[in-house]
């Protein structure tokens, strides 16, 4: 894994009904009702700046998606977010648009491998031999 240096502060709560103005801005209408996916604000020094949306279940996470807003890009903030999502011993895996390079990148630098490939979407895991 490359680290990514942050210069704030980033950490993950639970999306709360104040927080649907700004979700709605951020996540496409789909991501937020993904089976039983939760959602969670992504704070930069406390400010929510972003919005992760994931399916967790025992050492397990599926990243359905992760935004931040495009002033807070570039920041090591969406890879501060992975990695307090995902901890240490998780087994995880996402699933991305085949073109959206940036969330590839970010998954690859975070030991994300492409499993699989299916209309457009790459499906990507961690854990995985060559």
């Amino acid at each position: 894994m490359t680290p990514v240096r942050c210069a704030v502060d980033v950490a993950l709560r639970a999306a709360s009904p104040a927080d649907r103005p700004l979700l709605r801005a951020l996540l496409p209408a789909a991501s937020t009702h993904d089976g039983e996916a939760q959602i969670a604000m992504v704070l930069a020094d406390g400010e929510a700046v972003g919005a992760v949306v994931y399916d967790r279940s025992p050492g397990r996470v599926h990243l359905v998606d992760l935004v931040v807003m495009p002033t807070q890009r570039g920041r090591g903030i969406a890879s501060s977010a992975l990695r307090l999502l995902i901890g240490p011993g998780t087994i995880a895996t996402a699933t991305v648009r085949a073109d959206d390079r940036r969330a590839l990148a970010l998954c690859e630098r975070h030991g994300f491998t492409v499993v699989a490939e299916h209309v457009g979407r790459l499906l990507l895991a961690t854990g995985v031999d060559d």
